[in-house]
């Protein structure tokens, strides 16, 4: 196994771009929320909503905070400049009857295409690009209502630069760090940032992507849920390709419930 080291890049503009949306926030009233939304499946979150228990704001911003405060892990390393902006008109547009995904911030491996941030596949070289497009399964779960909160770190060009390269580098953000023992355990595959970011509860879910072992591998070692379905049931529209006849993406979740939820609104809709 390749040696680790704490490594990391562009920490400091993801903290101001939080602080920059939590500003008005009270940090303390947030903390106190953790008993509705830590360890909670998507369902039992969409009925603390329903009981005026929790805002879809609130939802956000203890990601963000918690984000903020993990930041050593480096797994979540865009923000949405506009996610708060975007969960308040969740609050106020709130259905009787939402969508399971309506107001839940997820997270995207940073080798999928999302509209307003950084596309950079884990490249120093891609650092600033920005997508006019949004890939075909993020779409999909925009329909759904789920809100797009960031994207995790990657093992840069889905881990085909170097056999010396750790898990979870990437020349665009540093070193992912496996949160029950940074530095110590490998993260695993490339998809480690998504898993990194799901075991520490850093948003209700993220979205990962595998050619041979890079959702299934993360998952395992940092003991979440990694699905894996079968190569041509979502779209690869938008997702940077290592070897198309293999690539697939799948969700990375807390539990198979939400492994089920998301991957229902990613899959290819029948004609």
């Amino acid at each position: 196994m390749n040696k680790q080291e704490p490594i990391q890049y562009g920490h400091a503009k993801t903290k101001a771009l939080i602080r920059q949306q939590l500003q008005d926030i009270d940090r303390a009233e947030i903390h106190a929320k953790a008993e509705v939304i830590l360890g909670k499946n998507i369902v039992e979150l969409q009925q603390a909503v329903a009981a005026q228990l929790l805002t879809y704001e609130q939802l956000v911003a203890f990601y963000l905070d918690r984000i903020e405060r993990s930041i050593e892990l480096n797994a979540v390393i865009e923000i949405s400049p506009t996610i708060m902006a975007e969960a308040k008109k969740c609050d106020q547009n709130r259905p009787a009857d939402p969508n399971l995904l309506y107001g839940m911030p997820l997270t995207l491996k940073d080798n999928i295409a999302s509209v307003g941030m950084q596309f950079s596949v884990g490249t120093y070289y891609l650092r600033d690009f920005i997508p006019l497009k949004d890939a075909q399964l993020v779409t999909q779960l925009k329909e759904q209502g789920a809100l797009i909160l960031g994207k995790a770190n990657l093992s840069e060009l889905a881990n085909y630069v170097s056999s010396a390269m750790p898990s979870g580098y990437s020349s665009k953000a540093g070193q992912t760090r496996n949160p029950f023992g940074p530095l110590t355990l490998t993260p695993y595959g490339s998809s480690s940032g998504s898993a990194a970011g799901v075991a520490a509860e850093l948003s209700v879910a993220s979205i990962g992507s595998e050619t041979t072992g890079s959702i299934v591998a993360p998952a395992a070692i940092q003991s979440v849920v990694g699905f894996k379905p079968s190569q041509p049931a979502i779209s690869a529209k938008g997702v940077f390709p290592l070897a198309k006849p293999l690539d697939v993406t799948g969700p990375l979740t807390k539990n198979v419930f939400d492994a089920a939820i998301i991957y229902n609104a990613m899959a290819k809709k029948s004609t």
